[in-house]
């Protein structure tokens, strides 16, 4: 095993180091520039797009750029020509290169990536995010020559549309068909950037990490500590991703419905302006940390976060939506109480959520009320994750 997957990797390295000396260090290169392929394929005659498919499918492994060749399609064979043989090409192209590396490449970079325990992680990657180095994992080949095919149909009907009327364009003539083209590669360029804009944006939820929730405090969570480290590696990365972050807080009236001498059920806990209702000493919220505060109404309880307002008297939901917040991840204090009420509401209100498990403790007055409260949670329809596994 060990000496199988050095060597296949040795030959994978041998050839693109020759592939890429032939191309770099010989007049190979200037063979396949646009005009040459055009005179050669013509000469060919009925020969001719079966040597065009030929060429776009080893292009790939020669690491050969894919735009000249479709460029080339479309001049050669015209608009519908240029898409049938150009999508041929492409795809057996993208299998061969799929082969090479799933069978050359795989067992050496299994072997190297394991030790670091990363493998693995690689693999339940591809089956979250989708065909991210789909060859190196265990994407079926037929679901991969699938994919391909129809993804990159847009890109090639846009190119081979575009270049099809370029030798008109060069004639002084702008032809529907260039007019065409041109307005679909501007679409498949900007693709990418209106995916962006329209991926469902995250936003994580801090919830109510304070003084009094923790050991010492008034009403202390148990253990309720012991969330700030995960919480302070989420915040990190959410900055990073450049995505919003809001940190939830009690901010009770001393008199309150909500306290057991007004009728409630808890004793005095973050009455506001005290030291009990600062947030945890550890906890690292940065500036762009949004506060939002509740329970300031003393005729409510107010233990979601969707009953608080930011700092310019804005609800909680209106924030999300003016910021186009779609998907919620939420930890915090205390998972059967103030976590599970923001989590339904969200759920509620149409947010998708995932609850940061590593990040939640429960207070459990009740034995298994945390249990419960998680189980309630999942049916309801929020999914579970760990930092570990978290990628934004």
């Amino acid at each position: 095993m060990k000496n199988s997957a050095a060597l296949k990797g040795l030959v994978l390295i041998i050839f693109i180091l020759s592939i890429i000396f032939i191309f770099q260090y010989t007049d190979l290169k200037k063979y396949f520039t646009a005009e040459i392929l055009k005179t050669w394929i013509l000469e060919l005659g009925p020969w001719g797009p079966v040597a065009y498919i030929v060429i776009y499918s080893i292009s790939p492994v020669m690491l050969l750029p894919a735009l000249p060749l479709t460029v080339a399609g479309g001049i050669l064979f015209g608009p519908v020509g240029g898409i049938i043989y150009t999508a041929i090409g492409s795809t057996i192209g993208a299998s061969i290169a799929f082969l090479i590396s799933r069978y050359l490449a795989r067992e050496l970079v299994a072997k190297l990536l394991s030790k670091k325990g990363r493998w693995s992680e690689l693999d339940k990657e591809v089956e979250r995010r989708g065909w991210k180095i789909v060859a190196l994992t265990k994407i079926k080949f037929s679901h991969y020559v699938l994919a391909s095919s129809v993804f990159m149909l847009p890109a090639i009907v846009a190119f081979v549309l575009f270049s099809s009327s370029l030798l008109d364009l060069f004639s002084g003539k702008v032809s529907k068909e260039f007019l065409t083209g041109l307005f679909l590669v501007i679409i498949v360029s900007a693709m990418p950037i209106l995916y962006k804009r329209m991926k469902k944006k995250s936003a994580l939820i801090i919830v109510d990490v304070q003084n009094d929730f923790c050991p010492g405090g008034a009403l202390p969570v148990p253990q309720g500590n012991t969330v700030v480290p995960a919480l302070n590696n989420y915040i990190q990365m959410f900055q990073k991703a450049g995505l919003p972050i809001y940190a939830s807080r009690d901010w009770h009236p001393e008199k309150t419905r909500h306290f057991k001498a007004y009728g409630g059920l808890w004793p005095p806990h973050c009455v506001q302006g005290t030291k009990g209702a600062e947030f945890h000493p550890d906890l690292k919220p940065a500036p762009s940390v949004i506060i939002i505060t509740k329970g300031t109404d003393p005729e409510e309880d107010s233990y979601s976060c969707f009953q608080s307002y930011d700092s310019e008297g804005k609800p909680f939901a209106k924030s999300l939506k003016e910021k186009g917040v779609k998907h919620l991840y939420v930890g915090g204090l205390a998972t059967d109480y103030c976590v599970r009420a923001t989590v339904l509401d969200a759920l509620k209100a149409g947010f998708s959520v995932t609850l940061l498990i590593d990040a939640i403790k429960g207070v459990d007055i009740k034995p298994g009320d945390s249990a419960k409260a998680l189980e309630e949670m999942e049916k309801a329809g929020a999914d579970k994750t760990s930092l570990k596994d978290l990628r934004l």
